[in-house]
């Protein structure tokens, strides 16, 4: 019994499926750059960024581990309970007794949809992201922050929206639609129902020409050809 042949495979690297958020990412940077521009700033300002950066990383970072165990209910449960504990020290601290009274009007419907829509909600939808697409893949749509700034920024008064934040926008979308996956689950869906769709080609007799075989299927086969040439990628 002859041994098989050893199959000599390449070092391993990284994958054009690994690449793809990486590339997204990338897309994603230069459009949020875009979208803000560079401004002028100082060391409080930069300092202040880095400090926002790291509570981005580790706020994807560090909930990987306890995701699968506790889930995105319990742990946006479990997040929001600690971010107020931490809330009520620093306020006890900082003011002492004068951190807790009751809000007016203005203040309560401000602390009402930040406590609702902004952190309950908003850590559900990233929790819930995360689980579905991944730490790499869902940390891509945390782009869309700036855009989202720069749409309703016309809207309250507070800016413009040019040409430049037109192009970061549509490159933060490009790069959060191909890291994501979603272009590509696109691509699938369209393959799979022309697969679906189009009847298989008839076969040619021995005593037949082959433009001449079953002339209507002949011509359904090479209708299902046209238009899977122009919905596949």
């Amino acid at each position: 019994m002859s041994r098989p042949d050893r199959v000599a495979h390449p070092r391993a690297g990284p994958t054009a499926a690994a690449q793809v958020p990486l590339q997204g990412a990338a897309l994603v940077a230069v459009g949020a750059f875009t979208v803000q521009g560079w401004g002028r700033t100082d060391a409080a300002g930069i300092a202040f960024s880095l400090c926002a950066l790291g509570g981005e990383v580790g706020f994807a970072v560090l909930a990987v581990p306890v995701l699968r165990p506790l889930g995105p209910l319990t742990l946006s449960a479990t997040v929001c309970a600690v971010a107020a504990a931490e809330s009520a020290l620093v306020g006890a601290v900082a003011d002492g007794g004068a951190w807790l009274r009751l809000p007016d009007r203005a203040e309560g419907a401000a602390l009402l949809w930040q406590a609702v829509v902004v952190t309950v909600v908003g850590f559900m939808c990233w929790y819930r992201g995360m689980q579905r697409l991944g730490a790499e893949r869902a940390t891509l749509f945390s782009g869309l922050i700036p855009v989202a700034a720069a749409c309703t920024a016309p809207l309250v008064g507070t800016g413009s929206y040019g040409p430049a934040q037109a192009v970061g926008s549509a490159l933060v979308g490009t790069g959060v639609a191909l890291g994501s996956g979603a272009l590509r689950t696109l691509g699938a869906r369209r393959h799979a129902v022309s697969s679906r769709t189009c009847p298989p080609r008839p076969p040619v007799r021995q005593d037949e020409a082959p433009d001449t075989a079953r002339p209507e299927l002949l011509e359904a086969a090479g209708s299902c050809d046209n238009a899977g040439s122009h919905s596949d990628p």
